[in-house]
């Protein structure tokens, strides 16, 4: 069966035509519209050019008109149009072929047209990776991308778990519940492994939990708990450093901060409160140390029969 692999790649990732190979595959979640429409109007006084947009459509490429006038001294072109066909569907999927001479990426859509992969577009679709997966009857499924099955009557949701009821000699798949994945659906995997946040509000029978040390930085008391509350009768939990697991990371917490939480993180509370209270003191000090100078001034001033401030300085 057809697997297509996200590749988490960033707007700018896309949009960088060097990180493209030939066999990708590109899948438009929002249709982009075709080119304007640009007619060359040869008349009397002149080429006149005017433009108009096109009806967006399924598909892709580019197709030239032109209007002939008979003369005297031959055809003439009277009027020449230059326009895309149409342009590029939501849920079209396009597979990369390579590069042409100027470094452009150059896909092929499922009707065999060569076309340009519309880079500034990039907000509109996702790059994966091709490949297959092993499915047979009695297997579990875990769909990876929101879809729909081949009669478009019912919605894939993300994340969810099926059981293969068949799979013809076409590559089609039954579900149990007797619902059909088009052949070439590619989003999905394996369900028999799934994350914590994945799994909740899911329940099951047993449990298997795997927390090895290098997740331990993305543990948090929270996933734990949505973890190890899945199985009704019982929980194994396999890690290659229980002390750690135990003492810190399933002690971390992975609530959501305030602003000022984030200014001031929970662990350094009292180091900032102590570094307040101290800068308090100090200027608290410095006041009174001011006050007790300028009195003793004031009081030798006054002790020898001289008064204080500005007439005392002539």
């Amino acid at each position: 069966m057809l697997r297509l692999r996200n590749l988490q790649w960033t707007e700018a990732e896309r949009q960088d035509a060097k990180r493209y190979r030939s066999g990708q595959v590109i899948e438009f979640h929002k249709a982009v519209k075709a080119k304007d429409t640009v007619v060359l109007d040869m008349g009397r006084e002149g080429l006149t050019v005017k433009t108009r947009k096109q009806p967006a459509a399924v598909g892709s490429g580019v197709e030239v008109r032109r209007q002939l006038d008979m003369g005297r001294d031959g055809p003439t072109v009277r009027r020449q149009v230059v326009r895309a066909a149409s342009g590029i569907g939501s849920g079209e999927r396009l597979e990369v072929t390579g590069h042409d001479e100027t470094g452009r990426v150059q896909v092929r859509n499922q009707r065999g047209q060569v076309l340009q992969l519309p880079l500034e577009k990039a907000a509109k679709f996702n790059v994966y990776s091709s490949g297959e997966v092993a499915i047979a009857a009695g297997d579990r499924i875990r769909i990876t991308k929101n879809g729909q099955t081949a009669d478009g009557k019912h919605r894939l949701n993300n994340g969810s778990l099926y059981q293969v009821k068949q799979v013809d000699d076409q590559g089609r798949m039954e579900l149990q519940n007797g619902w059909k994945l088009p052949a070439n659906f590619g989003h999905l995997a394996h369900g028999y492994v799934t994350t914590s946040h994945a799994s909740q509000g899911r329940t099951v029978d047993y449990a298997l939990l795997a927390m090895s040390s290098s997740s331990f930085a993305a543990a948090s008391r929270e996933g734990f708990y949505v973890a190890s509350s899945r199985a009704r009768e019982g929980l194994q939990i396999f890690t290659d450093d229980k002390e750690s697991l135990r003492n810190y990371a399933i002690q971390k917490s992975s609530e959501r901060m305030a602003a000022m939480e984030l200014i001031r993180p929970p662990e350094h509370e009292q180091r900032f409160r102590e570094r307040v209270k101290d800068m308090f003191q100090r200027a608290t000090d410095y006041a009174r140390n001011k006050i007790d100078t300028i009195r003793r001034h004031a009081g030798d001033l006054l002790s020898h029969g001289r008064r204080p401030g500005w007439e005392a300085q002539r």
